[in-house]
Parts: C-alpha cells; structure tokens; sequence
C-alpha cells in the first residue's frame, strides 16, 4: 500500500494535515519548507529522518518532532496503520 492523505484542516493560524502509513515503510520521501512545523505521531510509531541520516521515533503520546524552515526531512510508518500530523502555519509561503 501506500502512505494516504486522510484530511487537512485549518485551525486558528495553523493547517493540519493528517497521514496514515497504511503498511510499515510507508513515507513521505525527503522534502523541506520555507517555515517551521512539527510532526506529531497520533496512532502507532513513526520515523522522523534527514537527509544527514539522523532519525527519531516518535510513538503516539510523544512530545512533537519540530523541524526549522529549509531542513530536508521525511517521515516513515513504522507500524502498519501508524496516523501522523503535521502542522505548520496558516499563511506559510509555498
């Protein structure tokens, strides 16, 4: 399978995007911003990685994994059915 976009939502000043990695490995592959977000582990656990090779789990009930504006990052199921958000400004440049 792959990773499913289940919804996006804006809430006061920030947006809200919501992923399940229906199977484990599941990822959203290396990408960056131009603003600051943070990554949040809802259900199961997942993988924050960079570009330089540095990963941390984050299990549902974690404190958020922030990354600074330009950092190359991904992020990977690492249990099947594993749900994550991201959440970064309202009006963010693209």
């Amino acid at each position: 399978m792959a990773l499913k976009l289940l919804q996006t939502f804006r809430f006061n000043d920030v947006v809200c995007v919501q992923y399940l990695c229906e199977d484990i490995g599941d990822e959203l592959p290396l990408h960056s911003h131009v603003f600051n977000h943070i990554t949040i582990a809802e259900i199961g656990e997942i993988e924050c990685f960079t570009d330089d090779g540095k990963a941390v789990r984050c299990k549902a009930g974690d404190p958020p994994v922030e990354y600074v504006a330009g950092r190359v990052h991904g992020i990977r199921g690492v249990t099947a059915g594993a749900v994550f958000l991201n959440i970064s400004p309202v009006n963010s440049p693209k």
